[in-house]
């Protein structure tokens, strides 16, 4: 099994989405730190099953498509991207712990939500959920 490295400029690109945009809401907040906990197992996982490691690929390719520099107040979450989203949880989901699949299941079901608005504005309505002392998941 062969792993690329991205370019620099991707990789910068990726991370300016994660501060951009999941980073400035509660919701989002929520996303990075799930895979933040989790990062050891998912990486584990992933490089045990290639069909999840070419299906990363794919929804980071898409990721970058989707999320283009100076994009973040409309970029949409592409019907595209989610159900490769879909079908990299589906595979995690038979051989993830109780706890990651737990967590898993919980961002599956925002994933459909999610899939066709502009996200950052979307996800900030958490923002004002949480100030209103709803719960986020």
């Amino acid at each position: 099994m062969a792993i690329t490295l991205r370019p620099a400029g991707q990789v910068t690109q990726l991370r300016q989405f994660r501060a951009d945009i999941l980073m400035t809401s509660v919701q989002g907040q929520a996303y990075a730190r799930t895979f933040e906990t989790f990062k050891g197992e998912l990486l584990r996982l992933v490089l045990q099953n290639q069909q999840l490691l070419t299906l990363e690929d794919q929804i980071i390719a898409q990721t970058l498509s989707d999320f283009p520099p100076g994009s973040q107040a409309t970029a949409q979450l592409s019907p595209a991207l989610v159900a490769l989203m879909n079908q990299a949880m589906d595979l995690l989901l038979t051989v993830a712990s109780p706890e990651l699949a737990a967590a898993l299941r919980t961002m599956r079901s925002d994933l459909d939500s999610l899939a066709g608005k502009p996200l950052r504005p979307t996800l900030e309505v958490s923002n004002q959920l949480f100030e209103d002392g709803a719960s986020i998941g």
